[in-house]
């Protein structure tokens, strides 16, 4: 008799985009968490921190001793992986119900299940308390007819029932499950162990989908829940990095700047002997409370710069000026604080001196990254800038998962496609180091190389950038880079 969950994260794997390091999925690690203090047994298969193939899965997982198996698809570029090992599912166990969750999920519900008949359902928004009431239905042989929050198959029709109001008290959710950490542990990776302190946000960026899916609420739980779990963390695993998921740590002030300070206070308090990673809008960084988080060992802040251009800024309604942004990364250099830009380098209604000037706040503020030169704005179901983007006719092909657009400057767009060869071209560079970091390979060889890869973009990108596309680098580097790595490996 079926009478367990399985919780699934599929491989990150597209060569069009940065390929990102495996970490600790929290959002199936919740759901685990609060189906197994309800008594249900859970299991958790992370393909992405095993680093296993899509189409391998199914040779690790026995399918016929599910109620139902959860897969979750946060991006809408894993729609690809979702569909192959959904089909992979139901080749050997047909009956077996696959429930979808997530961001990109929670806005395309009624089209995924009226193109994918392998899926069955998909859990919109918050899924603890619709993944617990969705195995009570199936295990007594139900259809999740009154389930707040679903979306499911019912023969040839789409069923969506009303929305689920979002977890009002965070705190009354266990902690999410920790399995992968063993994983980590084992390996000796000084990974920063992943820590989710609050929901949402209080922006309304335009490409982020953020706002839409936690229905414009940003919750918190309490300082002494947090800090807990992190004692736990600390005893249980000998955790000493994490790194707050949180979309926004700091929160809308008073509220958000009084919790943030709190925290601060309490790790001195407690004598917590860790360090700590959070993100923040770039408004939230008041000098007062950043010395306090220093004083905390807070080490390293994500913010969300995006742009080194202000009618950028305007346009994507960060309601911040490029001057705002400096002072802000000053304040953070000079607090002793490390910096970390979120950052979309290419748009496609900039213009060529635009896109130079966006290149040059990064390398002005020593910010230039792999990742922020290949980032394009990537127009994600749920936003504004979808809307956007229709009404200024620059949406050249829409489907499923996946938004194509074209670009109003040309030399623009050439610069942006020869970036996107170089990323096609490195994406077995990419997988090779992902490898190496996740089995803990040659770490001081690995990491050396690593820095040779970082300036060859860095300077591949100027090339291409000036010359606006007509020269190139040569790819000898690479294939040389190539060689060494599969020596390391």
């Amino acid at each position: 008799m079926r009478t367990k969950v399985l919780l699934l994260a599929p491989l990150f794997v597209n060569p069009e985009y940065p390929t990102y390091l495996p970490s600790e999925n929290l959002g199936i690690g919740y759901i685990a968490g609060y189906l197994r203090k309800q008594g249900i047994e859970t299991d958790i298969f992370d393909a992405n921190m095993y680093g296993i193939k899509t189409k391998e899965i199914i040779k690790y997982i026995n399918v016929n001793e599910y109620v139902y198996i959860g897969i979750s698809a946060s991006f809408q570029n894993l729609m690809e992986e979702v569909m192959v090992i959904s089909n992979e599912i139901k080749k050997k166990s047909p009956h077996t119900h696959i429930s979808l969750g997530g961001h990109f999920p929670t806005f395309r519900h009624q089209e995924i299940l009226e193109s994918c008949r392998n899926i069955d359902s998909v859990m919109r928004g918050d899924g603890e308390i619709t993944a617990y009431e969705l195995y009570i239905k199936l295990l007594n042989f139900e259809k999740p007819k009154d389930i707040l929050g679903i979306s499911y198959r019912d023969g040839n029709n789409i069923v969506i029932n009303r929305e689920r109001p979002l977890v009002s008290n965070l705190d009354s959710l266990p902690w999410p499950a920790r399995d992968t950490l063993e994983f980590v542990k084992k390996r000796n990776h000084t990974w920063a162990t992943q820590l989710t302190t609050s929901r949402g946000c209080y922006g309304n960026c335009l490409f982020c989908d953020i706002r839409s899916f936690y229905q414009q609420h940003w919750r918190a739980r309490s300082v002494k829940n947090v800090l807990d779990e992190v004692e736990y963390l600390i005893n249980q695993y000998g955790c000493n990095m994490f790194r707050l998921t949180d979309d926004e740590f700091i929160g809308p002030y008073p509220e958000g700047y009084n919790r943030a300070m709190e925290f601060a206070e309490e790790i001195v308090n407690r004598k917590i002997n860790a360090k700590f990673m959070i993100s923040a809008r770039a408004e939230d960084i008041d000098e007062e409370l950043f010395i306090k988080l220093k004083q905390a060992n807070v080490v390293d802040c994500l913010i969300g710069i995006e742009s080194g251009v202000d009618r950028i800024l305007k346009m994507y309604n960060k309601k911040i000026t490029v001057k705002q942004n400096q002072e802000c990364i000053d304040m953070l250099k000079k607090i002793g604080i490390s910096l970390n830009l979120a950052y979309i380098m290419f748009d496609p209604r900039m213009t060529y001196d635009e896109l130079i000037q966006n290149y040059r706040f990064l390398k002005k503020n020593d910010a230039i990254t792999i990742d922020a030169l290949r980032s394009w704005f990537w127009p994600l179901y749920g936003t504004p800038a979808l809307t956007q983007f229709e009404k200024e006719n620059l949406i050249t092909k829409k489907t499923l998962n996946d938004v194509k657009y074209r670009f109003l400057d040309k030399d623009v767009e050439k610069v942006y496609k020869d970036i996107r060869k170089l990323c096609v071209r490195v994406f077995g560079i990419d997988q090779m180091f992902q490898k190496a970091i996740i089995q803990n390979i040659n770490p001081v060889k690995c990491d050396i190389l690593n820095k040779k890869y970082q300036k060859y973009w860095e300077k591949y990108f100027e090339v291409v950038l000036f010359s606006k596309g007509k020269q190139k680098l040569e790819w000898d580097f690479l294939v040389e880079l190539e060689r060494l790595l599969k020596k390391e490996l």
